[in-house]
Parts: structure tokens; sequence; C-alpha cells
């Protein structure tokens, strides 16, 4: 996957470690309540929010993260997938970076999701 001709990865790997992302500050409030407007004005404030982008750690050029839930266990895991994964074929992308003037620059995230499953989210993943 490529962005502007450069690899998702590396798109990725450019985003603040979680320790260095700065927290939410109070001022940043009202470019919020104006994100939370655009969203309404075209129906869509219940279908996407805010999600602060960071990493954990580096990914791959094959690689992309990818959510997977474990209903059971009540458990939410992230990990890189190598782009061929067949899973990607039935993910739902998540978070995208919008940092600049195309409209959706890189998926950030994807999470599995099963068409024939009974919730379509996969109860839990088996490792491949």
């Amino acid at each position: 996957m490529l962005l502007h001709g450069i690899p998702l990865a590396f798109a990725a790997n450019r985003l603040p470690d979680i320790h260095d992302a700065e927290r939410r500050r109070d001022s940043e409030a009202a470019a919020f309540a104006e994100v939370r407007a655009v969203l309404a004005q075209h129906g869509l404030a219940h279908k996407y929010g805010l999600a602060l982008l960071h990493k954990h750690f580096d990914l791959a050029e094959d690689e992309v993260l990818m959510e997977f839930t474990d209903f059971e266990n009540r458990t939410l895991t992230s990990r890189p997938v190598k782009r061929g994964d067949p899973t990607l074929a039935d993910a739902i992308e998540t978070q995208w970076s919008l940092d600049n003037d195309t409209v959706m620059t890189a998926c950030i995230v994807f999470c599995y999701s099963d068409p024939y499953a009974t919730p379509s989210h996969r109860p839990s993943h088996q490792a491949r």
C-alpha cells in the first residue's frame, strides 16, 4: 500500500511514539467542536470521531496494523499483519490520517471482520 508513492508503513512509522505524543489540551476544545459540527452537518457525527495519531512500534514496509477482538475475554489486540494476509480481504478501515490536502491519506488501523460470523467481528483470532 502506497501513500503518494511512499509505503504506508513509512506514513505510520513517522507518527510520534505514544510516550512522546502530546495529551489533548483544553485549548483544543474549539477545534474538536468544529470537527464535530462538520461531521454533524454531513450526518456523520455518530459514525466518525477523533483519535490520537501515534505508534507503539514501527511497521515493516509489507505490514499494516490490524485489530483483533476476542469477545469471550473482552480483549482487543492490535498487531502487524502482512499485506497479503487473507484477513485483510474482510478488514474494515477504522483510522485515517488527514494530515495533508488528500482527503484520506493513510489508513492507520484495520479491524478484522468476518462477514459470515455473527456478530460480524470474529469472536477470537487463531494464528495462521
